[in-house]
């Protein structure tokens, strides 16, 4: 692999492609702009096992289309995507910000959370964010879903992506007291049950919905329903009526998480996929921008309420189904704000990943910086797995880069990377013979 690119700047650059993709020659791209729930449709949910990436006391972080759970010490946190990426704002909604958090009621002192991945992924996560290496996680190991284990005798509480969304079970073992199992949901306003026995959990405009659970029994290998639901008592405490079960069996207590907005919640900064390519072996890469939503930065990293939105890739089977689906996910940016996120992909599945970035520690091979310049161009080439940067350099001049089109990128059959994109700078530095060697 030849670690060079070309790099093909005007005023204004107009590339005209066609929507979609299909299998063909690896590195084929097609952008692919819009809400991030495209790029859900794509990727499954995982459950990311915190390794100093986020901040002490959370466990376990798993992302959805609309929200984030966070599997902490003392309970889980749900966040609204909308929310975390509002906070941001110089005039956050308070209903969005703040997250909906399930903690339970013991009758004796609390004791520490144990989660635990349940069903390991192969798939891994890679961090790249900021100058400082000691910062960058990789192979951060993922699961289909995290357990805690008596969280009241004899009952564990299991969450776990399921066909409606994020589901938190409750796994009864034989002859555990259900009345033990109580919880409260903090920071909700109104709290009611819906007339087919959903939870409503209603804040602002933003609702989240425990779908009515289902309850059911296993007696001979065959799955017995249970009638039973949430009950919502006196103190705001929340329980679960099941009158006719049998006690010397293992009971399980299913409901789904819902999360939606009341009203229209638009405007700038939404996560979006840029580019999608495959390799020849015909696993998908998909590329872009993500907010903050979701990311519970830890002290060294670079993500979160310190920073704007950074670059994502993720690489997808299509030959497997769920969460076995996934192969990685990478993230890449710094303290500004990265935008753009268009790939291409070799035969081998390195990816090259281009755009624009304000963040003077974004993570470079080559020493190149930010300098005085309000953006660069990005590059970064990921090595197959996602695991290590291969390289990544900055261009930058005493102008902007990519403000009329984001930046485009192509491995040529050489092996060489080209990179196309606009600029106003006057100084970006020219090669003998090139096709036009002054700005203008």
């Amino acid at each position: 692999m030849k670690q060079k690119f070309y790099f093909v700047a005007a005023l204004v650059l107009t590339v005209i492609v066609t929507s979609g993709f299909a299998a063909g020659p690896p590195g084929r791209v097609a952008p692919m702009s819009g809400p991030v729930s495209e790029f859900r449709a794509f990727a499954p949910i995982a459950f990311e096992k915190n390794e100093g990436q986020f901040q002490k006391g959370i466990r376990f972080v798993a992302r959805s289309e609309n929200y984030s759970i966070w599997l902490e010490d003392d309970g889980i946190s749900i966040y609204t995507s909308q929310g975390r990426r509002r906070a941001n704002a110089p005039s956050p909604d308070a209903d969005l910000a703040k997250p909906f958090r399930i903690e339970f009621l013991r009758s004796v002192a609390p004791v520490r959370a144990r989660w635990r991945g349940e069903k390991k992924l192969a798939a891994r996560a890679n961090y790249f964010f900021g100058g400082n290496r000691q910062n960058w996680h990789t192979n951060v190991p993922l699961f289909a879903g995290a357990r805690w284990r008596d969280v009241t005798p004899g009952i564990d509480w299991i969450a776990r992506s399921g066909s409606t969304g994020m589901e938190v079970d409750f796994d009864v073992g034989p002859g555990a007291d259900l009345r033990g199992l109580r919880f409260r949901i903090t920071g909700s306003g109104i709290l009611e049950l819906s007339d087919n026995g959903d939870l409503m959990v209603e804040r602002g405009v933003a609702t989240m919905r425990l779908l009515k659970p289902l309850i059911y029994q296993s007696v001979a290998g065959r799955r017995v329903p249970v009638e039973g639901g949430f009950v919502i008592d006196e103190d705001r405490a929340i329980s679960f009526r099941v009158p006719h079960y049998d006690r010397s069996a293992a009971l399980i207590i299913d409901p789904s998480v819902s999360l939606t907005y009341t009203t229209f919640l638009g405007g700038s900064g939404a996560d979006s996929a840029s580019g999608v390519g495959l390799d020849s072996m015909g696993n998908v890469y998909i590329a872009g921008t993500c907010v903050n939503s979701g990311f519970p930065e830890s002290s060294g990293t670079e993500i979160g309420p310190g920073g704007g939105a950074d670059f994502f890739v993720a690489e997808l089977n299509p030959n497997l189904q769920d969460s076995a689906s996934l192969t990685y996910l990478a993230f890449i940016g710094g303290s500004g704000t990265e935008a753009g996120g268009e790939l291409a992909v070799n035969a081998e599945g390195e990816v090259a990943i281009v755009g624009t970035t304000s963040s003077s520690n974004y993570p470079v091979t080559d020493g190149s910086t930010l300098g005085s310049s309000a953006n660069a161009l990005a590059l970064t080439l990921l090595n197959t797995g996602g695991a290590s940067m291969v390289f990544s350099t900055l261009l930058a001049g005493n102008g902007l880069e990519g403000t009329q089109s984001g930046p485009s990128v192509v491995f040529e059959p050489s092996g060489y990377i080209a990179v196309a994109t606009d600029t106003t700078s006057t100084n970006l530095p020219v090669t003998v013979g090139a096709y036009q060697t002054a700005f203008g």
